[in-house]
């Protein structure tokens, strides 16, 4: 029973980057460039907006914009390379590049809320890299800016028990039990959803369903039964259930970005290391074939650079051989992504068929980026 769906999340977000004022005519300063910098961020030109975010700084070291926009910038290259098809080499040098300037950031960016977005940056990039004492750390220091949060102990204690000091992870989950029932029940639910390892999650089954009894918010519901699924079915049963809630829209993007994670395992490294097969027979059902398809529009900024690239998507063919909710598993970028689902919403197929009657499936679809 394969219980890893193999994918990766590491969620990241420019929304609150890019914003800022427009590029004043005839400025040379830093402020110029770090407008012209979000010019480039709104673009999706993200190896220029780093240029022009590292010459403001190189002109004023302590821009607080520069810096704070830059933390974004590297988080975006290292989420482009953890989902998409770069070395471990490159993955890991990518993470470091981004811990280090979300945290030279934090230095430079007194705003509390800036502070605090910043310190959940640089624990996405600790966890993304498995880095369990540091992310630790982190969640101290969220904590410490945010006492009354239950969620924030929660993921403290997850992390000490990922880097084997359970000990002091039991220890921090009794003093959430200490600080009332509200607060107890979010350090339980984040403790399950950090700690939950789909290479060893039976342990976590009696919280699981101790937490979806309890719960009656409808994301957290949605989380929950998801985990619980996983462990306990084959993979397209995962898929589907995941892509239902995919569709439901309960979930934000992040939240979603996490939930497929915490189901999956890395992805694999290489360009020739395919995530999961198209799919697998299903309870003796018929798989699903290609009958008619668009070709992808090829990107504008990519191909101007002779880029190319690959997208792999998970989506579910229906029964009328239509293309249902589609998920992002892997990319070389978003670019790319955005052309590649615009096609495969206009593909068809013959649907999946399970006992002579047309059944929805999960299906994975690769597309390819090639310059001729």
């Amino acid at each position: 029973m394969e219980k890893c769906l193999r994918t990766a999340g590491l969620t990241v977000s420019l929304v609150t980057f890019v914003l800022g004022p427009a590029l004043a005519k005839g400025e040379k300063g830093a402020d110029a460039w770090v407008a012209q910098a979000r010019i480039e961020i709104s673009a999706g030109r993200l190896d220029v907006a780093r240029r022009n975010l590292e010459t403001a700084i190189k002109k004023t070291p302590d821009h607080a914009d520069a810096h704070f926009l830059l933390c974004g910038v590297e988080l975006a290259e290292a989420e482009r390379l953890f989902r998409g098809y770069g070395t471990q080499d490159e993955v890991d040098y990518e993470l470091y590049d981004a811990e280090t300037a979300c945290a030279e950031a934090a230095e430079h960016n007194q705003d509390p809320k800036r502070r605090a977005s910043l310190l959940a940056s640089s624990l996405r990039t600790q966890v993304a890299g498995r880095r369990w004492v540091e992310a630790a750390a982190t969640f101290q220091a969220m904590i410490a800016a945010s006492a009354n949060d239950g969620r924030l102990v929660g993921g403290y204690a997850a992390m000490l028990d990922r880097a084997g000091k359970k000990d002091e992870a039991a220890s921090a989950m009794e003093g959430a039990t200490a600080r009332g029932d509200a607060f107890d029940r979010a350090a339980r639910f984040e403790y399950v959803w950090d700690r939950y390892d789909c290479t060893d999650a039976k342990p976590l089954a009696p919280s699981i369903e101790k937490l979806r009894r309890e719960e009656s918010d409808p994301a957290r519901a949605a989380i929950l039964d998801l985990l619980k699924e996983a462990l306990d079915s084959e993979r397209e049963n995962i898929s589907l259930a995941f892509l239902g809630i995919v569709e439901s829209n309960v979930l934000t993007q992040a939240e979603l970005e996490r939930l497929w994670t915490s189901v999956a395992g890395p992805p694999p490294r290489g360009q020739n290391k395919a995530w999961l097969g198209p799919g697998r027979d299903l309870d003796g059902a018929e798989l699903p074939k290609l009958v008619s398809k668009v070709e992808p529009h090829y990107p504008e900024y990519p191909r101007e650079r002779r880029e190319q690239g690959r997208v792999e998507l998970l989506t579910r063919i229906e029964k009328d051989g239509t293309v249902g909710p589609i998920w992002i598993m892997r990319s070389s970028g978003p670019s790319f992504a955005g052309a590649a689902i615009q096609a495969v919403r206009e593909w068809r197929y013959t649907p999946a068929r399970r006992a002579g009657e047309a059944v929805a499936f999960p299906y994975t679809i690769r597309v390819d980026f090639r310059l001729r």
